[in-house]
Parts: structure tokens; C-alpha cells; sequence
């Protein structure tokens, strides 16, 4: 209730200048504002001084108007630019935790080249020779050119504790800012969370992951060829649609 009649008070003051606006054409057709046979203030006649009374109160209201507008405006584009950069901040990291084994993969294959995580970019992940190192990892096997502190297990666990973590991320931003995700970026964050081929990590499943049996090396115990690239590239849509997002207007 409170809220109503908040709106039917700014309305109101919005169409104050407009009132006054409409009196003081009034008082103009009628004419008769001022008496010359008198002096002062007294040579305002009644018409006169509601014209000069509406004149007055439309300035007043105008720049109150204007001036409440433009605090609004800075309020509005202050809580946008906030909730923006939550959210880039939050994608940010679900992505950098979907990409963390893939990244582990680039150095511990480039040992020779050791490269920071934030320098491996996805297009570099996604390079023939890059894939390629990473579906033969052995997923039973751990990294073998460096010693991760503290220990985080095999390749499987590394996968299934990043991709866990990075998903639950993406799920909470998709169902707490739904309202502040364009189409494109709710869409392709639906489509790595539903379609993902490693997704089966983040849900306890197996489907999609590749499981050890007995009769099989080590070496051989990876993912299936081609799941890597599927996912990668749907990590970039995400990261690409996040950087074009455009937050809808707030109420």
C-alpha cells in the first residue's frame, strides 16, 4: 500500500510544472494580472498573483524533479554497474574452476613451457595439439611434471572437484539473476549444465566419463574422444555471452 501511494505521489509532483503550466495560460487568456493605478506588490491583481503563485511553484517543482530524476538515475546506474560486476565476478570463477584441470593438463603436457593459469587462454586449450594431450591423459594417473599442494588425487578427482564446484556456481547465478542474464547467456549456461559431456562429474553420474574396468591399462582410461572440445567450446559461449550481457532495466 505504501509502495502505491509512494507512485502516486512522485506522479503527481511529475505533473505539478504541467498544472501550473495550464494555470498560468489560463490566467493569460483571461489577462487582467496587473494594475498600473497602483504600486508594489498591490499592483498584482487577483489573476495576477495566482499566475505569479503558479510561475513559482512550477520552478520550484522543476528543479525538485530534476533534481530527484537525476539522484534516481545515479542510484539506478549505481545498482546496475553493482549487480553487473557480480555477476562477470561470479562467472569468472565458475569458468576459471570448469577450466582448472584442462589448465593443469596444458602445463603438466608444456612442462617445458610452463604458462600462469590466467595466461592459458581457452582458444589455447582449444588448439588440435592441446586436445589432443589432454584426452590421452589417464584419467587413474596424477600430473607428472609438477606436485599439486595441497595433493588434489588422479585427474578424475581433479575433474570432478572442479567441474562440481564450477557448475554449482553457474546453477546458483542462473537461478538467483535470471532476471539480469540476457537470453544468450542463460541459454548457453542451460546448455553446459543439461548437455555438458562432463557435466556427470557435477551430478555424481557416470554417463559421460569413461569408467576403469579391470581388463583395461591405466592408460587407456580416459574420456571420450571428442568431450573435450564439446566442452571447452561451450565454456567460451558462456564466457563470450557473459561480456555482452546487458542487464534489463530495474524497476
Amino acid at each position: 500500500m505504501f509502495i502505491t501511494f509512494s507512485k502516486y505521489l512522485e506522479t503527481f509532483i511529475d505533473h505539478i510544472p504541467a498544472i501550473s503550466g495550464f494555470i498560468i495560460g489560463c490566467c493569460a487568456i483571461f489577462g487582467n494580472t496587473w494594475d498600473k493605478s497602483k504600486t508594489g506588490w498591490r499592483r498584482l491583481t487577483r489573476t495576477g498573483f495566482l499566475t505569479l503563485s503558479a510561475l513559482i511553484i512550477g520552478a520550484i517543482f522543476s528543479v525538485v524533479t530534476t533534481v530527484y530524476s537525476n539522484n534516481k538515475k545515479e542510484k539506478v546506474d549505481a545498482h546496475r554497474s553493482e549487480v553487473s560486476k557480480m555477476i562477470q565476478d561470479d562467472i569468472r570463477i565458475s569458468i576459471n574452476e570448469l577450466l582448472n584441470p584442462f589448465i593443469l593438463i596444458y602445463n603438466d603436457t608444456h612442462a617445458e613451457n610452463y604458462k600462469p593459469g590466467d595466461v592459458v587462454t581457452i582458444d589455447m586449450l582449444l588448439e588440435e595439439d592441446s586436445l589432443k594431450k589432454s584426452q590421452e591423459v589417464c584419467l587413474d594417473m596424477r600430473p607428472t611434471n609438477f606436485t599439486l599442494i595441497p595433493d588434489q588425487g588422479t585427474w578424475r578427482e581433479i575433474f570432478k572437484d572442479s567441474i562440481t564446484k564450477g557448475a554449482s556456481r553457474l546453477e546458483q547465478l542462473r537461478l538467483m539473476q535470471n532476471q539480469n542474464l540476457s537470453s544468450e547467456l542463460m541459454g548457453n549456461i542451460r546448455e553446459l549444465l543439461v548437455r555438458g559431456p562432463l557435466i556427470g562429474y557435477a551430478r555424481n553420474q557416470s554417463s559421460n566419463i569413461v569408467k576403469k574396468d579391470r581388463m583395461i591399462p591405466d592408460c587407456f582410461v580416459g574420456h571420450a574422444i571428442g568431450a573435450h572440445k564439446e566442452f571447452l567450446e561451450m565454456i567460451k559461449k558462456i564466457s563470450d555471452a557473459s561480456k555482452n550481457n546487458v542487464l534489463y532495466p530495474f524497476q
